[in-house]
């Protein structure tokens, strides 16, 4: 996950999209932008919320 989260990181700043405000957010923002398929986009940003939760404890 954290791999998936760097690559779309890359790809928002090479693209010059809007920054993400968390992990969610990175997915959130390729799916908006069809760079992912908005579905799949979706389900790895609910997955990257249990990164952040985890973090945080």
């Amino acid at each position: 996950m954290e791999c998936a989260i760097d690559i779309g990181e890359i790809i928002i700043s090479k693209e010059g999209l809007e920054r993400p405000e968390d992990y969610r957010s990175v997915f959130r923002i390729l799916g908006r932008h069809e760079i992912i398929p908005k579905e799949f986009a979706e389900k790895f940003a609910f997955s990257a919320g249990f990164i952040t939760l985890t973090l945080l404890i």
